[in-house]
């Protein structure tokens, strides 16, 4: 009796291990290589890096075994499912609703009002957003900001009781009154969602469906006064065929298709390489419609681009951050220039401003007061555009600052205002290196204050290094 046991715990013992290694064992025909959780696998890592040995190549072993193991897509379905019958998500950049919902957890600060910006945070990504539209006005074009709204933001009746709100305003709703009144070009998809009785976003997805996307689509257009088709008219195919973002990521290859709407759209060609709505860069062109857009875009631009290229001569569609503006302003020309971005990621303005070379500013007093309140600057290379050197820097204890500007060589040009760890007292800008040819030079950063202009520090930097 006892041999017999042993022989089973033996065989049990076998059966455990087996399982156990079956995954890496079966990666030599059934190898996980592509993904249904919205990210980038890893790389097989290099034994040799750089010329060095690659200390850390066990551990980026480990991720890729972790990543690539087989049948691990089907794995995470079954768990996704499981998971589910508890009401809570299996990833946790997935957020389970009720009633089928699903929401992106990166929007979760968002609805529940917290770690938004600072009244002086919201300020400095509309003065950066102010300092961009009247960027691309003095090279000729129209500059329009518009702002998807969260889908909690529009339908939070599914949302987990967990989830509580603070009641305090969280970002847009802290900017959007002020964006309405202010000078800037706005398009208020907000107002536009909320005016109909209509569930425009999916339920197993982070964005709006197709029928969402025409109305967000008219209104952009609408703002900027552009003739183009309506589709009012158009009669759409409602298909059950739509995978969703998060059912993806959630339930992997058991995602369930829920229905969308799709269009004929408008006649365009893509004149880029390729087609693919996720890639960086498209362009495209349309010989019936007229005008030139650059549109920065997020994936919620993944909808909206067909529709825009069918209503503009040529377009230029990026996924570049920060914004490349001058550049590709530069490349394609615009007379029309869109900057869309999701409203989770609406601080971006005020912590990574788009690039262009800083605009010169008309001061009514150069002569400004010293002030020494712990300022400091930094002048160097970005990593974002070679052509560019960044000017940073921090103001120090002087809380009361509005403008900041830098002064060199009797010139002074306008600096963007920034929030970042340190706080929102924060400046940048940039210029493009070929503006300087002298040697070395001084570097000023002066700050417009109710008590007038005031020079906060001084450095030297060296332009010809660069």
């Amino acid at each position: 009796m006892a041999q017999k046991k042993n022989k089973l715990n033996i065989l049990y013992i076998a059966l455990v291990l087996l399982l156990a290694a079956a995954p890496f064992i079966c990666m030599t025909f059934a190898r996980t290589d592509t993904s249904t959780e919205n990210r980038r696998l890893a790389a097989f890592p290099k034994i040799v890096a750089d010329g060095k040995l690659n200390v850390a190549f066990f551990s980026g072993l480990g991720k890729y075994f972790e990543d690539h193991f087989a049948f691990r897509n089907q794995i995470v379905a079954v768990d996704g499912k499981v998971q589910s019958l508890f009401g809570v998500s299996a990833v946790d950049t997935v957020i389970k609703g009720t009633d089928g919902w699903l929401y992106y957890t990166a929007s979760a600060n968002d609805f529940q009002g917290l770690g938004g910006l600072t009244a002086r945070g919201v300020e400095n990504a509309i003065y950066n957003i102010r300092l961009t539209q009247q960027f691309v006005e003095s090279r000729g074009g129209k500059c329009l900001l518009t702002v998807a709204p969260n889908k909690n933001s529009l339908y939070p009746e599914n949302m987990p009781y967990y989830y509580l709100r603070t009641g305090l305003p969280n970002n847009m709703a802290a900017a959007g009154e002020k964006l309405r009144s202010s000078d800037i070009a706005y398009a208020d998809l907000f107002a536009a969602f909320n005016g109909t009785q209509e569930t425009l976003y999916l339920m197993r997805d982070s964005h709006w469906n197709n029928k969402g996307a025409v109305l967000a689509y008219n209104v952009i257009l609408d703002a900027l006064g552009k003739a183009h088709e309506t589709y009012d008219a158009a009669e759409p195919r409602l298909e059950k065929t739509e995978i969703g973002d998060l059912g993806r990521m959630v339930y992997s290859v058991l995602a369930s298709p829920e229905e969308n709407y799709y269009y004929d759209v408008g006649s365009f060609t893509f004149t880029s390489e390729t087609d693919d709505v996720e890639a960086a860069l498209l362009t495209t062109e349309n010989p019936a419609a007229d005008g030139n857009l650059l549109m920065f875009r997020d994936s919620f631009g993944n909808t909206l681009l067909p529709l825009m290229a069918g209503a503009y001569g040529t377009a230029a569609f990026s996924k570049a951050t920060p914004y490349p503006v001058e550049r590709y302003m530069d490349t394609y020309s615009p007379d029309t220039v869109i900057l869309e971005k999701v409203e989770r990621n609406f601080a971006d303005f005020a912590k990574a401003p788009p690039i262009f070379s800083a605009p010169q500013a008309t001061l009514s007093d150069t002569e400004a007061a010293p002030a020494d309140v712990g300022a400091e600057v930094t002048i160097g290379k970005t990593n974002y555009d070679a052509n560019y050197i960044c000017i940073s820097g921090t103001l120090g204890a002087l809380e009361d600052a509005t403008d900041v500007y830098a002064l060199i060589d009797g010139v002074s040009y306008s600096a963007f205002r920034i929030t970042g760890d340190e706080g929102d007292n924060g400046f940048m800008l940039y210029l493009k290196k070929g503006m300087f040819n002298r040697t070395a030079t001084e570097v000023t950063i002066l700050v417009a204050t109710p008590g007038g202009l005031k020079a906060v520090c001084t450095e030297e930097y060296q332009f010809s290094e660069e």
